[in-house]
């Protein structure tokens, strides 16, 4: 998109963004944008909340 300037709508608020996030973290778009992250830690909750009741019902 950046180099196409072919963006749409909500595509130009998160570029820049990105951009400047990226500055001052790390990995920022995979932190704070990327869906496949955001559902890997509700996974990684729902087993430590499935671990924790198996533990605790034996």
């Amino acid at each position: 998109m950046l180099f196409s300037l072919e963006g749409v709508g909500i595509q130009w608020y998160i570029l820049p963004a990105a951009l400047i996030g990226s500055l001052f973290f790390s990995n920022f778009f995979c932190r704070f944008f990327c869906p496949v992250g955001g559902a890997l830690r509700w996974v990684q909750k729902m087993r430590k909340v499935v671990l924790d009741f198996s533990v605790n019902r034996s």
